[in-house]
């Protein structure tokens, strides 16, 4: 059914003629889409010829091709291809062309390192072995390892059954979020592997599982075995960092300094009439205001040079907060205490560009905003005038040209 549904998503018309090994047959079908849709056809007449009994063959033809491949599209179609069929390549009993390219498969490069905890211990081969039986006899085996380099793209689990894939070629892993986290998580970038499952059924277009309801108990096992000792592959995902090569930290601060050259450049003329006066607006509230609750909020006290600093710390995700960061400073009049308050508003669209929920990410941008707050404060304590003009003009520059 898979290779009769992509037939059609390909052409109009198409045929298929076969022969099976051993059987002295050859079988040729015609599908025409418009006449079976047209006719209500249920059943197509097949052609049989004689042939010999040692010849064994499927050839697909597709006329009228509604679109040709080309570029990008052909060398996905050969990614995909080696993914689907890298175990009988790997065994050496199938040999994949196409438009006579000898196609062959490579596996990622394996993480060689010590664990994350030890990093003067000596370093291990990040790969793991895995077998799971279920009480009905069904099986899962297979292995499990760490990427050397992360990859958005090409992490993941592959899911065979009898060999062939069936989930996760190519750019589309199988990464369920309860092993591997969110799409910016370390774990989804790094952890990789090859899963064959056995006694399990498939989607009539064999590109899926049917797990029978299975799946989040079978998910769990595996994430046990996988953190297990002494090999805890999803802490070591996780936690472990590679300082990047100087030539690999070039290329990202290339493509970083070219994405925000470029949003400057053509987001930022036309808000400069905006801000010229910006610069005399010293507005400090003595307390936030918003329609809904923090998402978090934590108070801390810090006593320095005689004075009790009460610091609030706030993450908001109430749309209409219009500020990336907001600040209140005040000292109390009944015991002295000097309040300041930070609040990150997580519903900007700054924040929503750069960040899609991971904790370091949101720590960070938290961490920045309460420097800026502090550095802020100290300043005006220091008699710096129009303190503030820092932070109206960052909190206007991003709503509005730095957040494309």
């Amino acid at each position: 059914m898979g290779m009769k549904s992509a037939a059609c998503w390909f052409a109009p018309r198409w045929s298929a003629r076969t022969s099976a090994l051993d059987e002295p047959v050859e079988r040729t079908i015609h599908f025409d889409i418009m006449s079976i849709v047209r006719d209500s056809l249920e059943e197509l007449d097949t052609r049989e010829t004689t042939a010999p009994a040692a010849s064994h063959f499927t050839e697909i033809v597709l006329s009228d091709v509604y679109k040709i491949p080309v570029g990008r599209t052909v060398a996905k179609i050969k990614e995909h291809l080696t993914d689907i069929y890298r175990i009988f390549i790997r065994q050496g009993t199938l040999q994949l062309r196409v438009n006579g390219e000898v196609l062959s498969y490579s596996p990622p490069e394996m993480l060689h390192a010590p664990f994350f905890r030890t990093p003067d211990a000596e370093p291990v081969q990040w790969l793991k072995e895995l077998k799971l039986e279920l009480t009905d006899g069904r099986q899962i085996y297979g292995f499990a390892a760490l990427r050397k380099v992360g990859s958005t793209s090409q992490a993941g689990f592959a899911l065979f059954r009898r060999n062939r894939l069936i989930q996760g070629s190519a750019d589309e892993g199988y990464r369920p979020e309860q092993i591997f986290g969110r799409s910016n998580s370390f774990v989804y970038q790094r952890l990789f592997g090859e899963l064959h499952l056995v006694g399990f059924g498939v989607s009539h277009t064999k590109d899926g599982i049917q797990w029978d309801g299975l799946e989040e108990e079978i998910l769990g096992s595996l994430r046990e075995t996988l953190d297990s000792e002494p090999i805890p592959m999803l802490r070591q995902a996780r936690e472990f960092r590679i300082t990047p090569r100087r030539e690999e930290l070039r290329i990202a601060a290339v493509a970083a300094v070219d994405r925000t050259a470029l949003a400057l450049k053509s987001d930022l003329p036309p808000f400069f009439p905006t801000i010229d006066d910006a610069g005399s607006l010293e507005v400090v509230p003595r307390a936030f205001t918003s329609s809904e609750p923090p998402l978090a909020s934590r108070k801390i006290d810090i006593d320095h040079a005689g004075t009790t600093w009460r610091i609030t710390l706030e993450t908001s995700n109430d749309p209409a907060v219009g500020d990336w960061i907001e600040i209140f400073d005040r000292r109390s009049d009944d015991d002295g205490v000097q309040h300041l308050g930070v609040r990150l508003a997580l519903a900007h669209p700054f924040t929503q560009r750069f960040s899609i929920g991971d904790p370091r990410e949101i720590e960070l941008m938290l961490r920045l905003a309460a420097g800026l707050a502090l550095a802020e404060v100290l300043a005006r304590n220091s008699g710096a005038r129009q303190a503030g003009s820092v932070r109206t003009l960052l909190n206007d520059l991003l709503r509005n040209a730095l957040s494309k």
